[in-house]
């Protein structure tokens, strides 16, 4: 099992990641499929909703993405 901190490093990282991209991106541009995969793959770990707002990224995008690559963990925050 993670710790808390690994958990929160995982996020971190995705986040910095995300920051940079958004940072050097042009207006429109739309979100790499890289990028989405690895917010999908943190919400399996991680769930939809700690993810979706950690990295500012859409709620239900993320958990399209994220049902449609393997099972999602149970959250306890009252989303899916």
């Amino acid at each position: 099992m993670k710790s808390n901190r690994s958990i929160s490093l995982d996020l971190e990282r995705a986040q910095r990641r995300l920051e940079t991209w958004r940072q050097s991106r042009r207006r429109g541009k739309r979100i790499p499929a890289a990028l989405w995969a690895l917010a999908a793959a943190l919400a399996r770990t991680h769930g939809v909703s700690r993810v979706s707002q950690t990295l500012g990224l859409d709620y239900n995008g993320v958990k399209r993405r994220a049902e449609a690559t393997g099972p999602l963990r149970q959250s306890t925050d009252g989303h899916g």
